[in-house]
């Protein structure tokens, strides 16, 4: 794949202590980290897809779990909150999210927190939906002769906030970081950005919530998209350019 040149400057955010509930990763006996859905609900949750042919989403489960003693996570912990997401009165189909938040307040380990609260803890985790099931494939892996390469030479950058639930400011204030985010580390300006993927450059412009930002849209999978933001200036490329 050929590469394309972009000066651009990535904003380095504030990282914070996550435990494993926030951070969603599992350290084992051995050291080794796990995600917690691969570790804990992965089973079940695949488990009563195969018998009943329902899939409960993975947001319920681990927003649910955060009023739920999420120190103490166990699968029959999950598989109670699971019952309480579907009904098979006519054919197995999932609950309404507001019954299914009425169904498993009583079982909570947390009993003074309201619906509302439970409910927009839930929306949170919504998008790791996507991550884990993904709306059209499943996984990257799924997307036939796509090629992807690194926007930066691996030795010129680190990852310094992941895609997930994170406190930017330090104030027990949790929200959803939807990018990844690299820093260089010579925390310099004007690195060379590359295109991780053949596409098309398919928009470019300035937010208040990206600043400098591009587009590229794959060639081979249109509905598959990078966008590249917080760039030190605007790009050269243009609208509709092909990249190699």
């Amino acid at each position: 794949m050929a590469w394309i040149i972009v000066p651009l400057v990535f904003i380095m955010l504030v990282s914070s202590s996550l435990s494993q509930t926030t951070s969603g990763i599992y350290t084992g006996e051995d050291g080794k980290a796990q995600s917690l859905f691969e570790v804990y609900y992965k089973g079940p949750i695949f488990s009563l897809q195969k018998e009943k042919d329902v899939l409960v989403p993975f947001a319920w489960l681990y927003g649910a779990m955060w009023f739920n003693d999420p120190d103490n996570i166990t699968e029959d912990k999950i598989e109670t909150l699971i019952e309480k997401a579907y009904t098979c009165d006519e054919g197995c189909k999932l609950v309404e999210l507001d019954t299914y938040i009425d169904n498993i307040r009583p079982i909570l380990h947390r009993q003074d927190v309201d619906k509302a609260t439970i409910k927009k803890n839930i929306e949170l985790f919504l998008d790791s939906d996507v991550v884990y099931y993904g709306e059209l494939p499943t996984k990257l892996s799924d997307y036939k002769g796509l090629e992807m390469a690194l926007p930066l030479h691996p030795e010129v950058f680190y990852v310094s906030e992941r895609f997930g639930l994170y406190d930017p400011f330090n104030k027990n204030e949790w929200e959803m970081h939807r990018a990844v985010d690299l820093a260089p580390y010579d925390r310099q300006e004007g690195h060379e950005l590359y295109s991780m993927i053949d596409g098309v450059v398919s928009g470019k412009g300035y937010s208040n919530d990206y600043g400098y930002y591009i587009i590229i849209q794959s060639s081979k999978h249109s509905e598959f998209k990078f966008r590249y933001a917080h760039m030190q200036r605007a790009s050269d490329l243009v609208l509709g350019m092909k990249l190699k």
